[in-house]
């Protein structure tokens, strides 16, 4: 005889759920900062080629993104939605960055260009499908806000300690063993923590019951919202500072303060550090008063962070600065996902369908094509610096590191915080039970 009672749903402990993002912060992190360092200063690779290779992915990612979230709420197995991806993409995301940064050496020219642009593509498209399916696994998994947000919080501290080992001490561990052999370290440890993470995940199959989006419908619907379009604004631009500040760092301490490796760990790991230690605060902040203020202020502290940067002449100013951005990192970290998470539960409440892949996304895509901008960023270097390659670094290296550290990124954040000011909050969303 069949029971009616609902099968028990098998919770996921926070803590381990939050370590998928050590499994992919830790590589990503590697790759995002030092592979333009890695490629054209220290391989020679031409900057012009580096930003096409930029350009042509954002335009990739356009395409691959959304298809990922589309297939990934449709998929239907006894494991879940989410499981089945998680699995397959972690192990080629691991292998293609330990390939990334392990050329054949006998490579030269065309074969060398093919070469970085197609390992390039398959650990960018790789995490784009690990982003997708992980950060969908938030709202799903965790579906009281408090719940959540100690998820969420969690999460963060593993991204910063994984930055902290995956930037800040990467030159210091790259000089020691080579790019190659750190890659390959650092790319099985990934794969290793996701396969305890996979296991250790209890989807809700719940979720399966809802009716399979549709993928135009699910764009039209999603575009719809003006609120999707400001926190995508916001997170493009967050990004394009972010991702060109850790890559600007070893420039800058190369061209600018004219110091070696460890210099630049001192810089990166104070910002890290920094940003580890807010996350006290910035909790705190959440809790007590409404998350979009909080959010705000957060943008606004990080945009007047990079200012100092700029004047910085040594090692201690630039520390000086470098404490500043921790601080508005911290609070950016700390509330733009659950910011984006309050926007899926609007969204099953408007349409009553969990998509939480085609939004999640989305909203990555419109994160990761900063790679646009990005492109623009290093070609300009190129054009206002004559800056091609460590092979030659132009007339005024340093002034090519201030534009990538510091001017773009201020350029960016303005952008974000301006943006931000238009996402009202209505009186229905002030309720203490709401996300935003």
């Amino acid at each position: 005889m069949k029971s009616n009672q609902a099968p028990l749903i098998r919770k996921t402990h926070a803590f381990r759920y939050a370590m998928g993002t050590l499994g992919g912060s830790l590589p990503y992190n590697m790759f995002t900062t030092f592979m333009a360092f890695y490629y054209v200063d220290m391989l020679g690779l031409d900057i012009r080629i580096y930003s096409l290779a930029l350009l042509f992915y954002a335009l990739f990612d356009a395409i691959d993104s959304p298809i990922y979230g589309y297939f990934s709420d449709r998929t239907r197995t006894r494991f879940g939605r989410r499981k089945p991806w998680l699995m397959v993409v972690s192990v080629l995301f691991g292998i293609s960055f330990i390939a990334f940064f392990s050329p054949p050496p006998f490579l030269e020219n065309n074969g060398f260009v093919a070469y970085f642009f197609i390992l390039m593509i398959l650990v960018e498209t790789s995490m784009s499908a690990i982003q997708v399916n992980y950060n969908s696994l938030l709202p799903d998994l965790f579906r009281d806000k408090k719940e959540r947000a100690n998820a969420n919080s969690i999460r963060m501290g593993w991204m910063l300690i994984a930055t902290i080992i995956g930037v800040a001490l990467a030159p210091v561990i790259t000089d020691a063993i080579g790019f190659p052999n750190t890659a390959l370290i650092f790319g099985i440890f990934s794969i290793c923590v996701w396969m305890f993470v996979i296991t250790g995940v209890h989807e809700n199959k719940d979720y399966q019951d809802y009716e399979h989006p549709k993928f135009f419908q699910s764009i039209k619907e999603i575009a719809s919202e003006k609120k999707f379009w400001l926190i995508a604004g916001v997170t493009c631009f967050y990004n394009v500072a972010q991702s060109l500040m850790l890559a600007g760092i070893p420039f800058f301490v190369k061209y600018t303060l004219n110091l070696d490796a460890g210099s630049t760990t001192i810089m990166l790991g104070i910002v890290l550090v920094t940003a580890i230690i807010s996350l006290v605060g910035w909790a705190t902040a959440i809790k007590r008063f409404t998350l979009v203020p909080v959010w705000r202020t957060a943008l606004v502290i990080l945009t007047l962070a990079f200012i100092p940067l700029y004047f910085a002449e040594t090692l201690t100013l630039s520390i000086v600065g470098g404490i500043f951005i921790g601080i508005g990192t911290g609070g950016v970290m700390s509330t733009n996902d659950i910011v984006i998470a309050g926007l899926l539960d609007e969204d099953k409440a408007k349409y009553g369908k969990r998509r939480e892949g085609m939004y999640q996304s989305i909203v990555g895509l419109a994160a990761r094509l900063n790679g646009l901008f990005r492109s623009a960023a290093f070609f300009l270097v190129f054009v206002l610096f004559a800056f091609e390659s460590g092979d030659v670094p132009g007339p005024n290296p340093g002034g090519a590191s201030r534009f990538l550290l510091v001017v773009v990124p201020i350029v960016m954040m303005l952008l974000s915080v301006v943006i931000s000011m238009f996402l009202k909050i209505d009186k229905a969303e002030k309720r203490e039970d709401s996300p935003v």
